[in-house]
């Protein structure tokens, strides 16, 4: 492998770990992490999801209780979706996929220059028929 592409992968490696993005998500992840009510929501939700893995690996199930639980997680879920600490983290992720995808569809430009024949014009996805590029 070249020493010098090794060299370019660190350099671009540094650039990402420097970047807003990354950062961001990174904190919201430590925020996440120390939050203890957070916590214990994911720890229920946890709790539920080995109960029903249990439940429909036993040799007579009791559905009822497999769709009880199913009905809690969705409750969970929903809670989750509404945490002000969990939308943080999910908008800084979000934030640093869509930067990581770009990354990767640059690369994707300079190694594949005939894929740009296959990809988006400049009004982005717009009128779109399902091209390769996602």
């Amino acid at each position: 492998m070249s020493q010098h592409v090794m060299d370019k992968a660190r350099e671009l490696a540094a650039a990402i770990a420097q970047s807003a993005e990354y950062e961001q998500m990174r904190n919201a992840e430590d925020e996440a992490s120390a939050d203890t009510a957070l916590e214990a929501i994911y720890n229920d939700y946890a709790l539920k999801q080995r109960q029903v893995e249990e439940e429909t690996k036993s040799p007579t199930p009791d559905y009822k209780k497999i769709g009880d639980l199913t009905r809690q997680m969705e409750g969970i879920e929903e809670t989750l979706r509404r945490n002000q600490q969990m939308q943080k983290l999910t908008n800084a992720r979000t934030a640093f996929s869509a930067m990581m995808n770009g990354v990767n569809m640059e690369l994707q430009r300079v190694l594949s220059p005939e894929s740009d024949e296959d990809s988006c014009g400049s009004d982005g996805c717009v009128g779109c028929s399902g091209c390769s590029v996602r």
